[in-house]
């Protein structure tokens, strides 16, 4: 292979295809934008904060908790009879309140209050007496407030059932971390193979360039030998076959520097150019690390890995969901004690002053 087509195959391998990275490339950076660029670690984020936001909502129903409700209803119906044929018109203007407090051993306490206003627009018609009108009835209120406590007997009545869906809603906030944890290890761990073996074909492609400029220095001084009459001719080709020995094995060099650069470009979700963002990082290992023993890298892996956690969590969860399955299969029985006041009157005052039974 002649130098002229070797210098227009490497400038071709060195054309940007795409955006050139601002910064030569290390491991942090590799890290850091491969986690920042990774949709599955974006899903996984979103995934954490939904499990503490069902978190929070099940801490939330401990606390007294106000509800509210209120509606408006028009009706009109038809009516025949002997002094009321028309339509008659119902108006009805309702409003109420509730103040709940859940206990964990299943006791419910709560206090409601209830206020409605109805008036009504009734058909009057005597045909003998010349007589059609309509009469207003209303505007009646009405008014309750009840005081009411509910404690379950068998179903719901154990602290640790009750408590069951805000502790496994804790738990589904670490599976979720943990979740998250193990694919940044992976994600962690594939974009530094990807690195390093990018590096190392960059390598590569450097010692098989000086080998071939070394060979091509060698190949013309035995050469001029040959010229000089000092070596045979058969030399000559022999010195042709080293160079071609020595291009082809740096064609294959550049190659899979672009092989190890399209995969890191995959594990990074961006584009840059593979010779063109080459620095040789300021440490390269030089040795593997030692080997711990069984027991240490059991110990160490109970430590720290995220994947025997997510499985303790797991393991947990489950114990977990088998004891509301337990509460589930219980009959309901509760006792529930009530107190109430209700008045009706045309006066809201009135209504809420009066004592019912």
């Amino acid at each position: 292979m002649s130098r002229s087509y070797l210098a227009v195959l490497v400038g071709l391998l060195c054309l940007p295809t795409a955006v050139v990275s601002a910064e030569p490339l290390d491991p942090s950076t590799v890290i850091r934008t491969a986690v920042e660029k990774n949709p599955q670690m974006a899903e996984l984020a979103l995934s954490v904060r939904e499990s503490e936001l069902d978190a929070a909502a099940q801490r939330s129903v401990r606390p007294w908790t106000v509800r509210s409700d209120g509606g408006f209803q028009f009706d009109e119906q038809p009516s025949v009879g002997v002094i009321d044929t028309g339509v008659r018109q119902t108006t009805t203007i309702r409003a109420s309140a509730e103040l709940l407090k859940q206990f964990v051993y299943g006791t419910s306490l709560s206090f409601r209050i209830d206020l409605s206003r109805t008036v009504s627009q009734i058909p009057f018609n005597v045909p003998d007496l010349n007589i059609e009108e309509t009469r207003k009835i209303g505007p009646n209120w009405f008014a309750s407030a009840r005081l009411q406590a509910t404690q379950p007997l068998l179903k719901g009545r154990d602290r640790r059932a009750n408590e069951l869906s805000e502790t496994l809603a804790n738990k589904q906030v670490d599976i979720a971390r943990l979740q998250r944890e193990q694919a940044a290890n992976a994600l962690v761990a594939e974009a530094l193979e990807g690195y390093w073996r990018w590096v190392a074909a960059q390598l590569d492609l450097t010692a098989r360039t000086q080998s071939l400029e070394r060979t091509r220095v060698l190949s013309d001084a035995t050469i001029a030998q040959i010229e000089a009459g000092q070596l045979a001719e058969l030399e000559r080709d022999i010195v042709a076959q080293r160079i071609a020995a020595a291009e082809q094995g740096l064609v294959a060099s550049e190659a899979a520097v672009l092989d190890a650069a399209e995969t890191l470009r995959g594990v990074m979700g961006e584009r840059f150019s593979a010779v063109e963002a080459w620095q040789a990082p300021a440490v390269i290992p030089t040795s593997a690390a030692e080997v711990p023993g069984v027991e240490e890298t059991l110990e160490a892996a109970k430590q720290s890995s995220p994947e025997v956690a997510l499985l303790l969590q797991q393991i947990a969860a489950t114990k977990l969901a088998s004891v509301r399955s337990q509460d589930l299969r219980g009959p309901h029985l509760d006792a529930v004690a009530s107190l109430a006041q209700v008045g009706l009157s045309e006066e809201i005052g009135a209504s809420l002053g009066q004592r019912g039974t």
